[in-house]
């Protein structure tokens, strides 16, 4: 049972990351910041969901690692945690789904930890440790696609992030600046350049694909030409998302940046809107830009931004 909660109960909680399916419909990962105090480790979770302005929390049983917004073949957003669990959310309501794995016994539990669920022309994908990658075909129906890239003898290699331009041109980035590519049956692996953590990879309006990571790691190329955008620095970029023909960044976990070809990196204008002190998740959903940081909610129209949560 859900239970509606006052932001001032909120702030007893931290926000890992978010999606929004409608204007008055989006969901959110809360942790107890009492139980993260006492074992850093716990990372049980609760799944937010805000119709309007009312938050209602359940608590999901498991760590939610990751949410997305799909529409093929049904509008909903589609959480899972690391070992695969799967929650459908909608307007009309939520639902478990079956856990991530196919038909022949390719279950995440048995051969990796998942990192990313993320929606590729309207359609569902993860991926994780060991390269592991799975696509929904149905609801509660995936199929393994890591045939060609999986090993299951080296649990540091493994893909953090994953998008694409479309189904037969999909992107996978990860552990040692590893980025591979997959054209619907194959994958084939690109010479980044690098050996850092790559953390987040995006298909942008451009037809670039940008990939961010540790040591201020900006990445733009495709196929098989990759090269830096910006010289390394003491950031950590955690996400990148394009909006409106621009690029926004998040790092460190506090600070929220647009990427220009003019100015490069820049920090975000806030303008009249409260500045966050928190900045994590980038995503784009009911027409706007959506952040996500751990004690923050804004989102941004092209002109202005709002705060919609700040819990500090």
């Amino acid at each position: 049972m859900a239970s509606e909660y006052s932001i001032q109960q909120l702030r007893a909680f931290t926000i890992t990351t978010g999606a929004v399916l409608e204007e008055n419909f989006m969901t959110a990962v809360f942790t107890n910041d009492s139980r993260l105090n006492k074992n850093p480790e716990d990372r049980h979770s609760y799944g937010g969901v805000r119709k309007g302005q009312i938050w209602r929390l359940l608590e999901s049983g498991y760590p939610i690692r990751s949410q997305s917004v799909v529409t093929d073949p049904d509008e909903c957003i589609i959480s899972v945690s690391d070992v695969g669990n799967v929650r459908r959310s909608a307007p009309a309501g939520g639902k478990d789904e079956a856990n991530v794995g196919d038909a022949s016994g390719k279950r995440v539990l048995s051969r990796s930890r998942l990192f990313e669920v993320r929606a590729v022309a309207g359609a569902a994908f993860a991926v994780g440790t060991r390269r592991s990658a799975y696509s929904r075909t149905a609801p509660g129906s995936w199929e393994c696609i890591d045939q060609d890239c999986y090993v299951s003898d080296d649990f540091e290699a493994g893909f953090q992030s994953i998008h694409g331009f479309s189904r037969n041109e999909v992107y996978a980035v990860g552990a040692r600046g590893e980025i591979w590519q997959y054209d619907g049956s194959t994958w084939l692996q690109r010479d980044s350049g690098t050996n850092v953590t790559l953390h987040r990879v995006l298909c942008a309006f451009d037809g670039h694909v940008y990939v961010v990571g540790k040591n201020g790691t900006v990445i733009r190329g495709r196929h098989d030409v990759w090269s830096p955008v910006v010289p390394p620095s003491q950031y950590e970029y955690w996400d990148i998302q394009d909006y409106k023909d621009r690029i926004f960044l998040t790092a460190n976990t506090r600070l929220t940046f647009e990427l220009t070809e003019k100015h490069g990196i820049q920090l975000v204008d806030f303008k009249d809107c409260t500045i966050p002190t928190t900045a994590y998740h980038l995503t784009v959903g009911a027409g706007c830009l959506y952040l996500f940081g751990g004690k923050d909610i804004r989102k941004f129209d092209g002109t202005a931004w709002e705060e919609v949560l700040s819990l500090d």
